[in-house]
């Protein structure tokens, strides 16, 4: 997907919509910005840190679940027989 897009005064430039939910970028995305060769710009996603805390006692990483909730209850269950906890 190719568009033209115009920088404003201010040095900012807009996304295309489409392209932006394309790509799965929101408000507040960060992004890393290079030039190649000092003839094309390329904006990356950057990847947040994922940063274990403490809540309660438990270890929690908070942020977004991209995809959906996978189920392993059958890895789980594949698991937990080959300890040889479960005996059928």
């Amino acid at each position: 997907m190719e568009e033209i897009i115009t920088i404003d005064g201010a040095g900012r430039l807009v996304i295309p919509k489409p392209m932006r939910a394309r790509l799965h970028l929101r408000e507040g995305t960060r992004l890393r910005v290079s030039d190649e060769d000092g003839n094309r710009l390329v904006l990356e996603p950057v990847t947040p840190e994922v940063v274990p805390v403490e809540v309660e006692g438990l270890l929690v990483i908070r942020g977004r679940l991209a995809g959906e909730i996978p189920d392993h209850r059958q890895q789980r269950e594949q698991r937990i027989r080959s300890l040889g906890r479960i005996r059928r």
